[in-house]
């Protein structure tokens, strides 16, 4: 036990605070109590109430245009915000996790879900999804785990931004196959997980003394303020399991942060890439991974081909070597080929976002080289 004693010479002593590291914990599940169906140019969500918990009645999207009446390849975004967090101020964030519980009534073509971060009632970040390993093309009702305690959508995050009524998560789904008659998205409930560290904590008690001698004494085991989700429960962690991976990888041509889905022995979570050959230490202690044992992780969606290796761990920071990813898959089939070419001309005229290719914020001649230079590459299959 260490025991450390305080004392103070002051005339007023007020709001001293406990310089130590807090333990990282979270706020949360926690469900909306407001959802609105943005409109677009797609088809709206009906029932949008319907999300504020799990009771199997659900808002739902029928894949077909209700003005002009044709079927259509995606549904506007469902909105969802007031999620009632409380999270101190001064607090660090780490990271967002939402539990989605969502289906399609069945699978035409290639049926996928959309998630992005709502700020200030805006949808900001990475807009996740895309890639149907990651569980978000399902055909049968359960939830679906999206983020994790260190994933941040590509986004920057305040305590005041997260308190506010207008934080939460959009939703939507999405066809690649193109228009979809008769299918429908259905959207059940919907929950945000928050992961923080708040800031040093005030002492039991403060007070004011008239130029004399207050002491005390605390005692505890101190913190290294690094953030470990097992702090959180109180538990000490499990020194068989895997608890981070660290990646040696790099993604040429990109200029700003490229967020993807990391699937590590089927337990999903987010990795934002930055530009240039880097190491990457990912908490993996979630996926519970018994050192010694082979399992998968699988890299790649959000126009990036999809690379899949085989690891067997042999230490509980175990490192794993993934090369190069490629950018210029637009389309999301895995593979750099005509449609990409097709969907890069129609965001050059438009300026959408699935035509920037290397994250500057503009769909341009560089982009178009990207393309180029990575033609006809196909990701693991």
């Amino acid at each position: 036990m260490l025991v450390v004693s305080i004392g103070l010479i002051s005339n007023n002593v007020t709001n001293i605070r406990d310089p130590r590291p807090q333990a990282a914990t979270s706020s949360g599940p926690k469900s909306p109590s407001t959802a609105i169906a943005v409109t677009g140019s797609n088809s709206p969500y009906n029932g949008v109430n319907n999300v504020f918990s799990s009771n199997n009645i659900r808002a739902n999207c029928l894949f077909r245009d209700p003005i002009n009446d044709h079927p259509v390849s995606a549904c506007d975004y469902l909105r969802t915000t007031r999620y009632g967090f409380s999270i101190p101020d001064g607090s660090t964030i780490h990271g967002i996790k939402v539990d989605l519980e969502a289906y399609f009534s069945h699978a035409i073509a290639d049926p996928f879900m959309i998630l992005q971060l709502v700020k200030n009632g805006q949808e900001v970040g990475a807009s996740v999804g895309g890639n149907k390993e990651v569980g978000l093309n399902k055909t049968s009702e359960s939830y679906i785990p999206i983020g994790s305690s260190t994933y941040l959508w590509a986004t920057s995050l305040t305590a005041a931004d997260i308190n506010k009524s207008n934080f939460g998560v959009s939703i939507r789904g999405h066809n690649l196959g193109g228009p979809s008659d008769g299918m429908r998205h259905y959207i059940d409930h919907v929950q945000i997980t928050v992961y923080y560290t708040p800031p040093p904590a005030a002492p039991p008690s403060e007070g004011k003394t008239s130029g004399g001698f207050s002491g005390g004494s605390t005692s505890g085991g101190g913190s290294t303020g690094a953030f470990d989700p097992s702090s959180s429960t109180g538990t000490k962690a499990d020194p068989n399991i895997v608890k981070s991976l660290k990646f040696s990888l790099s993604v040429p041509y990109i200029q700003d942060i490229v967020s993807v889905p990391l699937i590590i022995n089927g337990h999903v979570q987010g990795l934002d890439l930055i530009p240039g050959v880097n190491e990457y230490e990912v908490d993996v202690s979630g996926a519970k991974i018994p050192i010694g044992k082979e399992f998968t992780v699988e890299i790649g969606g959000n126009k990036v081909l999809s690379k899949k290796v085989k690891v067997k761990t042999k230490a509980p920071k175990q490192p794993v070597k993934l090369g190069n990813l490629y950018l210029g898959d637009t389309d999301m089939d895995n593979t750099i080929g005509e449609k990409d070419i097709e969907r890069y001309l129609e965001a050059l005229v438009s300026q959408s976002e699935n035509g920037d290719l290397n994250g500057d914020g503009v769909v341009n001649s560089l982009d178009w080289a990207i393309i180029l230079a990575n033609f006809g590459k196909t990701g693991s299959k």
